[in-house]
């Protein structure tokens, strides 16, 4: 089998001090059913970056982070590429 090369973009929607205020907002997005997830910091006083979804193009994740706005289940968001599992 060939290895997925295929680049994938998700949105950074927060970013919080401790893990576990970021689990909780984690679990609220994803009980709205939102494909949401927490990357651990990257250094000892970093902090825990809060990403949505997992999408083909950087148009569509803006796309999507504009409706998602809209409803008002995000406020700020930026595109960057997705690094969940």
């Amino acid at each position: 089998a060939k290895p997925d090369t295929t680049h994938y973009f998700s949105l950074q929607v927060g970013a919080l001090k401790t893990k576990r205020s970021a689990e909780a907002t984690v679990n609220a997005l994803q009980r709205r059913k939102l494909a949401a997830y927490v990357l651990e910091p990257q250094s000892a006083r970093g902090w825990y970056r809060i990403r949505v979804g997992k999408y083909s193009s950087a148009d569509r994740a803006r796309l999507s982070a504009d409706s998602l706005k809209a409803v008002g289940l995000i406020k700020d968001f930026f595109v960057t590429n997705y690094e969940g599992k």
